[in-house]
């Protein structure tokens, strides 16, 4: 169970009636004495009282669900409080028009309009099991909630206009994704319009795609947000060949239209996929046999990116197109995971190996690269962080004791390639509910040695942080080969060979040659 607080709980009644009392007294000559006596927390504890106390009140709730309360036995909640009425299509909650009225605008305007001693809501059937826990956050500003109750209660506190407990239950469900059911949020998220829970969970989801894919909830999730999930480049997958795979399972257990299955397999970057890769996945793959049609000039690209030098290739194709923009790829050859035991000691390095570039032509040759880890504060050069972590330490010692930084140096001359340039990613894992989950993401250019801002808010000092799986931090440094356009290319216009899939024959017979 996870508490959500309001801070300004019932803001007019405390003002006019929290039993603060400033005393004055002048014993000697003109000099003012001034104290305060405060008995706010026992005003909380006698309105919570009053929910208990059904004798007390002068209005009674009756909630019936939009559709029959039969339908609401899957999600296994249960009703702490409220009577079932002889009709089982309605429940009776005893309140207090006060109370009711300074939380709720919009019960406030109901009451108002009503001098029955009962008031008739209709809720979405899906909240009426958590009324009474909404009922409890109106009378206490406090509230322990479950998980699998999080959606029902922010929508039953948006129905009802209560927008300080669905900033709180936001909060609470961005702060333990990793535990709570995310799918299932995130498709709420996009349905309430809640765009801060939205961007945490496509965050989270794609930084986790290798766990969310093998979820059970995965086939279940709408087209639409997987779409928007493969138009992202930081998602986090073992190889573009896992991540066919993954479209490849929901494509079989959904049974699509022809123009769904045509739109998500284009949204694969096939030229990240190796020759090989690509020749197995024509050979062993039903789904690409049966829709080869609608994308075999992507997979034709793939093989001409790898027959001829990416120099060459990017005359008569746009290189930046997301195509040939890796994704953060944990698989070999891209990076290496880092486990740095008691990082608070002292600093650490580490030398890795990546390739020259992601075409099959290169994918022999490889780049060497230093990374050294120091905790404290070092003045090291420029760098940008393009996204910070979201959460928290759950440990209580202060982190400020700390600075870590993280640098990533290339040794090798072969990273100084004209239209290439190498952005690193750093990655680090967290332990969530015993599994590893990825909690924030790090990203600097070739142009900067340091990931500037790196851990700020972590704790690397106690034994509890979450930071610190088995005494060690854990990272994955991804080192992603990015085109860009070199100035003065001959060809402003190459788009259009492409387009027409027709390829001068210069190229067309090296690609021949080589394959």
């Amino acid at each position: 169970m996870l508490s959500v607080h309001q801070g300004h709980f019932i803001g007019g009644l405390i003002v006019t009636a929290c039993c603060l009392l400033c005393v004055q007294a002048s014993p000697t000559g003109n000099t003012s004495v001034s104290g305060t006596v405060q008995h706010s927390a026992q005003l909380l504890a006698h309105l919570a009282k009053l929910l208990n106390n059904p004798a007390t009140s002068d209005i009674t709730l009756i909630v019936r669900p939009r559709y029959s309360l039969s339908s609401l036995t899957s999600t296994g909640s249960t009703i702490t409080q409220g009577s079932v009425s002889s009709s089982t299509s309605k429940l009776l909650f005893p309140a207090h028009r006060l109370l009711l009225s300074l939380q709720s605008p919009i019960l406030r305007a109901k009451l108002s309009n009503s001098s029955h001693s009962s008031l008739e809501l209709s809720l979405p059937a899906f909240t009426v099991p958590v009324f009474a826990t909404f009922l409890q956050y109106l009378y206490t500003g406090h509230v322990d909630v479950r998980l699998d109750h999080c959606t029902a209660l922010h929508a039953l506190a948006t129905e009802l206009g209560v927008p300080a407990l669905c900033v709180g239950l936001t909060t609470l469900m961005a702060n333990n994704l990793p535990s709570g059911p995310v799918l299932s949020w995130y498709t709420y998220a996009i349905h309430a319009k809640d765009q801060m829970l939205v961007s945490h969970c496509s965050r989270f989801m794609a930084w986790n795609f290798s766990t969310i894919a093998v979820s059970s909830e995965w086939p279940q999730l709408a087209v639409t947000h997987i779409l928007q999930l493969l138009q992202r480049s930081d998602l986090v997958v073992e190889s573009e060949m896992a991540l066919f795979s993954a479209i490849e399972l929901w494509i079989k257990h959904n049974q699509p239209n022809s123009s769904v299955v045509e739109a998500l397999l284009s949204s694969i970057r096939y030229p990240m996929m190796s020759s090989l890769e690509l020749l197995e996945l024509l050979k062993v793959s039903t789904t690409l046999k049966r829709h080869l049609h609608t994308i075999e000039h992507a997979i034709n690209t793939a093989f001409r990116f790898h027959s001829v030098s990416p120099h060459e290739f990017a005359r008569f194709v746009d290189l930046t197109q997301p195509s040939f923009i890796p994704r953060n790829y944990l698989g070999l050859g891209w990076g290496r995971a880092w486990a740095i035991q008691n990082p608070a000691r002292d600093d650490r390095s580490m030398t890795f190996k990546t390739w020259l570039s992601p075409s099959s032509r290169d994918t022999s040759r490889s780049v060497s690269w230093n990374a050294i880890f120091s905790p404290r504060q070092k003045v090291l050069g420029g760098g940008r962080t393009s996204e910070a972590p979201y959460g928290h330490s759950g440990s209580s010692v202060s982190p400020t004791r700390l600075n870590p930084h993280l640098v990533v140096i290339s040794s090798s001359r072969k990273a100084d390639i004209p239209g290439l340039y190498y952005q690193k990613t750093v990655l680090v894992g967290v332990r969530k509910n015993g599994a590893m989950v990825v909690q924030g993401i790090y990203s600097f250019h070739q142009s900067s040695e340091e990931a500037r801002g790196f851990l700020k808010s972590a704790d690397l000092l106690s034994r509890f942080s979450d930071y610190l799986v088995d005494s060690a931090l854990h990272l994955h440094i991804i080192v992603k080969p990015v085109y860009q356009p070199l100035l003065g290319d001959e060809n402003d216009g190459h788009n259009n060979n492409i387009k027409n899939d027709k390829f001068p024959k210069e190229v067309y017979r090296k690609d021949k040659m080589q394959s």
